[in-house]
């Protein structure tokens, strides 16, 4: 888990397949403290091509700003960013509560059901 992923409490490491909310949510994470290109393209696992479109549009929203560091193009998180970055995950904690809380009650109710069975099965001997 990352910094602000952490302070809320959710863990996205197990995803598949990424959409495009937690992909810009990813990026703003690994540019928090300020990243090159590369770095955010390789740890973030995109290609030059899904990074040019991401930096783009991030840049245009105001989600990240580019700065210059050792003659070199450096992209941080806006606070517009972290305010965004925070409030995705709270959603995406949200959703797995409300997700766990559903598991659970199937789990409950199959249970149930398996303890009717068993008691039917038990009442025929």
């Amino acid at each position: 888990m990352n910094g602000i992923e952490q302070s809320v409490g959710v863990d996205l490491s197990n995803h598949k397949h990424r959409d495009r909310l937690s992909i810009v949510a990813e990026i703003l994470e690994i540019a928090m403290d300020g990243s090159l290109k590369t770095q955010i393209m390789y740890a973030g696992n995109l290609s030059f091509a899904q990074l040019n479109e991401y930096l783009e549009f991030l840049l245009k929203t105001r989600l990240l700003e580019k700065g210059c560091r050792d003659n070199k193009s450096v992209y941080r998180a806006t606070q517009k960013g972290k305010t965004f970055l925070h409030n995705y995950y709270e959603v995406v904690k949200l959703l797995q509560n409300e997700e766990e809380e559903e598991n659970s009650i199937f789990l409950r109710s199959t249970h149930l059901n398996h303890n009717r069975l068993s008691y039917r099965n038990r009442r025929k001997v």
